[in-house]
């Protein structure tokens, strides 16, 4: 137990979280957490930004795909793919 059995509480927020804790780890486990929500907010970021290259990507191939079914000469089809 980190306090003993005479210790007050305090209201809601009226100390951070260092305010009226014990020699403890908080301060690390905040910093760990920060740390980890940026990685995690990157990597969010990579892949929403992959996710629009992958769309952008697939809706060219699509038109590609489209455009040599309905090419009727080998000139038409080179033209899908400029």
């Amino acid at each position: 137990m980190c306090v003993d059995q005479n210790a007050a509480c305090f209201d809601s927020y009226q100390c951070d979280y260092e305010g009226f804790t014990c020699k403890s780890n908080v301060t690390e486990c905040v910093d760990a957490h920060n740390v980890l929500l940026r990685k995690h907010n990157n990597l969010v970021d990579d892949f929403n930004a992959n996710l629009e290259i992958a769309e952008r990507m697939a809706a060219r191939l699509d038109d590609i795909e489209t455009c040599l079914i309905y090419a009727s000469t080998l000139e038409d089809a080179k033209l899908c793919a400029p």
